[in-house]
């Protein structure tokens, strides 16, 4: 699977640039028994439905004419990330510092396996990123490999006003 998600990754990725956008993951996964091939992409701005349309079209055009790239039937997705995108990649995780974030580690820590806070730094080199943690205010240091999700958390109650 990663041959495909690393050819179409190559394939999106001039699209999304020439478009203003970021290509942000491609997954290639079976969903409800469907293989299905998703490429999220976002901007600065946000990227919106026109977006995803023209990169699907122009995604489309050039996976059809390399029939031997994906072999089988398979459903095409273009969408953005979400508000509760996960980070996975170093662009991931410089492009949202300063963002609430949702930590999941393996083994707990303190007795947590759930940290909630503002992500605050990345080293690329060492694959460890901070997160100023929300409930005790200290600086949490993780490295990738200790955990087992890592997603943005918007806090919706900011935006029904207290009545979640």
């Amino acid at each position: 699977m990663g041959k495909v998600t690393d050819a179409v990754r190559a394939l999106a990725a001039p699209l999304c640039e020439e478009r203003g956008l970021m290509l942000w993951d491609v997954r290639f996964e079976k969903l409800g028994g469907t293989n299905t091939l998703s490429v999220f992409v976002d901007s600065d701005d946000g990227a919106d439905i026109d977006d995803c349309e023209a990169v699907s079209r122009a995604l489309e055009a050039l996976l059809d004419g390399d029939p031997d790239l994906i072999d089988g039937a398979y459903s095409l997705e273009v969408s953005t990330p979400g508000m509760e995108r996960r980070l996975e990649r170093p662009e991931h995780f410089l492009f949202c510092l300063g963002e609430r974030t949702e930590v999941k580690t393996y083994e707990p820590r303190d007795g947590k396996k759930t940290f909630f806070g503002i992500l605050s730094a990345y080293d690329e080199a060492e694959s460890r990123f901070s997160l100023e943690d929300e409930e005790s205010g200290e600086t949490l240091d993780f490295t990738l490999g200790e955990t087992s999700r890592v997603r943005l958390s918007p806090d919706f109650s900011v935006y029904f006003k207290g009545e979640l």
